[in-house]
């Protein structure tokens, strides 16, 4: 579990540091959609 909460930590970190966003885009469905990969178990 620690992994993967680096990892979540990293992407999270990542993703709000994207700037500017695309129109329409919102940095936090990153961590989002790594959340559903994990809760698939991918």
């Amino acid at each position: 579990m620690d992994e993967l909460n680096e990892v979540q930590q990293k992407t999270y970190a990542i993703a709000t540091n994207w700037e500017p966003v695309p129109a329409g885009y919102k940095p936090v469905n990153i961590y989002e959609f790594y959340t559903s990969l994990k809760d698939s178990g991918i």
